[in-house]
């Protein structure tokens, strides 16, 4: 590039290329500011012949990272180099387009682009269009419900890619096929082909040529972690090209921020405790404890001053909130973390896993049976910011969510006493004792079973650490049901 000798459409096309290394390692910045200087040059030199080529790269790249308005302005205009004796810009042209109504979820126009944009790449006769055109057109027929086409297409590519460099496509090809069968509502074909993808796909850079499919791409991510399939390269993908959660409950995903206050407060970005350089930030924490506390939505500004800094007169409260807000921003190093509009806080959904949102949205719409609970009550450690002060904003979600633990232990128990599935009902009840041990009905439910078992001693037992547990913590005595329990073991 410093050899003044080379022409500026030489230095245009180096960039180009540049840009496309980039996008295909998934580097967003890099690519964005290869092809900016591409089309630098272009400009400044009334260069056109890189601009078609420059523009479906940017169109791709756009749509790799979910950003439709970049990729209509770049797909702007250059249908003019579409025709039917370049092919090759036919091919180029409609496979941008087929990507950008896979993320626009227009499944027809999506299909109709894949066919067009194969039809011309077959007609080049190269083994890396009939590849790459072949298996990628393929996902956009699965889109569209043409499923028997697709298997054509896929296998078509599989055959050419048994030669030369163009193995290299094979994550690409059984990625569109996993695709396929996951619209198809195959579960287990899916299963065999995202396994046999990740068993040839070790790093990534094997894993670039599904990563530019963003449709397939989040798709395969999504269901492999379900799966449980090579779970932290898995994340380590989600992270890299920010892919969006498809539902908040998903516990195991690689959140950016993650929020842990049941039973403890826990805070962690990026899957670790970020680093204080002295002491830990306590205002900033009370904070981001004190949006949760409200809800983490739409949370009124003035609410929060009321909260943290009810001494403060209302400018110099108003400033501490704002510095307070910026320090709790730096903290979390996302800029999408917390939204602020019209005066009101909110944590954003997409970046921040909170465990008490979730456990109230998963418990509120769980089916009453043991197996839609497990996932519920598995969140539920204890009091909601149990080592916080007492204070009216702590109190009232506390109570909130342990009203609705014991109701939904409550029930679940009873059923499962009714149904003859003691055993199953003690695992609960127990549960239900190790997150919260004064919840005296717990202890009755575990002294009903036992005794039904005839396992009187475990039953007593429960009654005797029943209680030891209210004496020494509320200094009062067992209820009397649970005392009448208690004689009846005698």
């Amino acid at each position: 590039l410093g050899d003044p000798s080379l022409t500026a459409l030489n230095r245009a096309y180096w960039w180009m290329l540049v840009g496309y290394l980039y996008h295909r390692r998934g580097e967003r910045t890099e690519t964005e500011e290869a092809l900016n200087r591409c089309d630098r040059i272009a400009s400044e030199n009334g260069l056109r012949q890189p601009e078609f080529l420059s523009r479906c790269y940017r169109a791709q790249h756009c749509c790799t990272w979910s950003d439709m308005q970049g990729a209509l302005r770049a797909l702007e205009g250059i249908e003019k180099f579409v025709s039917e004796e370049n092919s090759m810009a036919t091919a180029h042209y409609h496979k941008q387009r087929l990507f950008l109504e896979m993320v626009r979820g227009n499944s027809d126009a999506a299909e109709l682009h894949a066919r067009r944009g194969v039809a011309a790449a077959l007609r080049l006769g190269s083994p890396f269009f009939r590849v790459a055109w072949l298996s990628q057109g393929a996902a956009a027929l699965g889109m569209s419900g043409a499923y028997e086409d697709a298997a054509k297409w896929l296998e078509a590519a599989w055959v050419e890619s048994e030669n030369g460099f163009v193995r290299a496509y094979r994550p690409m090809i059984l990625a569109s096929e996993f695709y396929v069968s996951h619209c198809r509502g195959l579960p287990s074909q899916s299963e065999h082909v995202l396994r046999k993808l990740f068993s040839i796909t070790p790093n990534a850079a094997a894993f670039s040529y599904v990563g530019t499919m963003a449709t397939v791409r989040d798709a395969v991510l999504t269901q492999a972690l379900a799966m449980g399939i090579s779970v932290e390269f898995v994340q380590s993908l989600i992270r890299k090209y920010e892919v969006t959660p498809p539902r908040e409950d998903l516990q195991f995903w690689p959140w950016p921020v993650k929020v842990c206050t049941l039973g403890r407060f826990e805070l962690l970005i990026d899957g670790e405790s970020p680093g204080y350089s002295r002491k830990s930030p306590k205002k900033v924490l009370a904070l981001l404890k004190a949006i949760i506390a409200h809800g983490g939505k739409d949370v009124p500004e003035q609410r929060l001053i009321d909260a943290l800094w009810p001494e403060e007169e209302g400018d110099a409260a108003r400033r501490a909130l704002t510095a307070t807000l910026h320090r709790l921003r730096k903290l979390l190093g996302n800029g999408k973390a917390i939204r602020q509009t019209g005066g009101e806080l909110t944590l954003d959904e997409q970046v921040c896993w909170i465990d008490a949102r979730t456990f109230e949205r998963q418990i509120e719409s769980a089916e009453r049976d043991l197996d839609g609970f497990n996932n519920a009550l598995g969140l539920y450690r204890g009091a909601f910011l149990a080592q916080e002060d007492v204070a009216p904003w702590v109190i009232a979600p506390r109570e909130r969510l342990r009203s609705k633990f014991i109701h939904a232990i409550g029930n679940l128990g009873s059923s499962l006493e009714r149904a003859g599935r003691h055993e199953a009902a003690i695992d609960l009840y127990i549960r239900g004792v190790e997150a919260d041990p004064l919840v005296e009905p717990f202890y009755q439910g575990l002294m009903r079973c036992y005794e039904h078992l005839d396992r009187r001693s475990e039953a007593a037992s429960a009654y005797r650490r029943l209680r030891q547990t209210l004496s020494v913590t509320l200094g009062v005595q067992p209820s009397t049901e649970s005392q009448r329990l208690f004689s009846t073991l005698r």
